[in-house]
């Protein structure tokens, strides 16, 4: 039986549908034991739950998105059509011809280079699959209702991957241009500590639940990044200077907190020009006409932080000389970090740094 009512959706930027959530009347102990079978089934039982904080929150999560995909399954072959939200998207996929996204529920800002996500049924048992004519991929499919999901959301997968690929490729270009740099490790912090992260102009990042996933924010919609935070702030930080985009710095106490919370301690003005990080001393020597550097030393072992016009490294001394063949840090010499350099607060935040990145402390030990 139809309905008389306007069919109304969400829709994308082809104008598919965006199938409504379909786990009304599901609890979230109900999800959870159906996502727990179902892995069980397929040889990857789930046998540590996490039971709070944002692992849970990405269980419960990954629960109602298989949820969802299921009872989809079952709105297009006719079934559970006593939910409102099921007879009205059965209606317009199945009668109407309507096309419907393949986004998994909750990322229908996910754009790929390749292929528009969409599923379309054509008459019978045939369906397509993207929409082809200069706008990527697209493949015609026969499949019967109960089935088409599944087969729709495993070329989907395929494609994806293959669309992540070549996409990849060239991040890893844009990654080689781009040195490292101190507050990539800031803005990766950042990201763990609050869950997302704003590069600006439309550039940033979303951290849902670690697991290794990160959803890239781009002025066009998103993508999903498997790869670790800090790298995924290096892509982030490399597509926003390609467009043009300027960074925010973080600000020296920004830094120092940071490093604080990481366990270094605060520095403590000693002689002039001298810092202290606990065990660790800190002399900074200025050259004449040019930027200062500095001699680390913690416990007998010494080290050097050297500073020239392109980057900042540290290097352990060997035979009274700094080993520049043995990187233990790096960052790339920017404008704020040459501000850095001028105030003893700057100093001691690019010092707390190195302590930290070289792994100094666990030395004195």
């Amino acid at each position: 039986m139809l309905r008389d009512a306007v069919i109304t959706f969400e829709r994308g930027p082809h104008g598919e549908i965006f199938p409504p959530p379909l786990v009304a009347g599901m609890t979230m102990e109900e999800a959870l034991e159906e996502l727990m079978r179902a892995s069980e089934e397929l040889g990857h039982p789930i046998t540590d739950m996490p039971s709070r904080g944002r692992s849970r929150e990405g269980m419960e999560w990954l629960a109602v998105v298989h949820a969802h995909q299921h009872r989809l399954r079952s709105c297009l072959a006719g079934e559970m059509m006593d939910n409102p939200d099921v007879l009205d998207l059965h209606q317009a996929v199945m009668v109407e011809g309507e096309p419907m996204s393949l986004r998994p529920l909750g990322q229908e800002d996910l754009v790929f280079a390749g292929f528009v996500p969409v599923l379309q049924h054509i008459e019978g048992d045939l369906w397509r699959i993207g929409i082809g004519e200069e706008q990527g991929k697209a493949l015609e499919i026969t499949a019967a209702p109960e089935d088409v999901v599944r087969r729709a959301q495993e070329i989907y997968v395929l494609w994806s991957d293959a669309d992540d690929e070549a996409w990849g490729k060239q991040v890893s270009q844009a990654l080689k241009r781009l040195p490292r740099s101190v507050a990539h490790q800031y803005w990766a912090w950042q990201l763990h500590q609050q869950g997302q992260w704003d590069r600006g102009g439309g550039y940033g990042l979303v951290d849902p639940a670690g697991h290794g996933t990160r959803l890239l924010d781009l002025p066009g919609g998103r993508r999903i990044l498997r790869t670790d935070r800090l790298r995924a702030v290096r892509i982030v930080d490399a597509l926003a200077r390609k467009a043009g985009i300027e960074a925010s710095w973080p600000q020296v106490g920004e830094v120092v907190a940071w490093l604080e919370q990481e366990g270094v301690p605060l520095p403590v003005p000693g002689e002039e020009e001298i810092q202290r990080l606990g065990v660790a001393r800190v002399a900074w020597k200025k050259k004449s006409g040019g930027a200062p550097s500095a001699s680390l030393t913690v416990g007998e072992k010494g080290y050097a932080l050297l500073v020239s016009r392109k980057e900042v490294t540290l290097h352990p001394i060997r035979k009274g000389r700094p080993d520049r063949k043995k990187r233990l840090a790096a960052t790339a010499m920017e404008a704020p970090l040459r501000e850095w350099l001028g105030n003893a607060e700057g100093r001691g935040a690019l010092a707390m740094w190195a302590v930290w990145e070289g792994k100094l402390l666990e030395d004195a030990s």
